[in-house]
């Protein structure tokens, strides 16, 4: 494992939350979100105020919190100075800023569990960081359905001190 440290700015997420934790995956939460929010996107015609990839944000373990109520919040990131009017369900939220360990998964989403462990169960425990109180989260760089799911590249960011 091979992590890149860097510093993270200010950065605001258009974000939906759906709430559903399946069989120890979010799969139909997170198409639910991206759906309801890809809409959003679409009729306000705001595909410019946004960065290249999206990202997803798991903030419940699944343990602490039943299952049918763990949340997964799909965003994207807004490009600096962009404005967006969120309504509904679509909500602003400003991402942590501070140090973070990006690991890069590549392969399916279905494989995304084993780096997950590898971080936090070989990487973490040698790396003489420590984690911060911030939510980690995924970025995923390309589109399932535009490239093979062999090459999807999900970025993994584990805030640390």
């Amino acid at each position: 494992m091979e992590a890149i440290i860097i510093e993270l700015p200010v950065k605001k997420v258009l974000t939906v939350t759906r709430k559903g934790l399946i069989d120890k995956n979010f799969n139909k939460a997170a198409h639910d979100a991206f759906t309801i929010l890809t809409r959003f996107i679409s009729t306000n015609r705001i595909w410019g105020s946004l960065e290249e990839g999206c990202l997803g944000i798991c903030p419940d373990d699944g343990v602490e919190v039943p299952p049918e109520e763990s949340r997964y919040i799909a965003g994207y990131f807004l490009k600096e100075g962009a404005q967006v009017w969120a309504r509904g369900e679509e909500v602003e939220m400003k991402m942590p800023t501070g140090r973070v360990a990006v690991f890069i998964h590549k392969g399916p989403y279905e494989t995304l569990w084993q780096t997950w462990n590898k971080i936090y169960r070989d990487w973490l425990p040698t790396s003489g960081e420590q984690l911060r109180d911030a939510i980690p989260y995924e970025v995923y760089v390309n589109e399932k359905g535009k490239v093979p799911v062999e090459e999807l590249i999900t970025e993994i960011y584990i805030p640390i001190k």
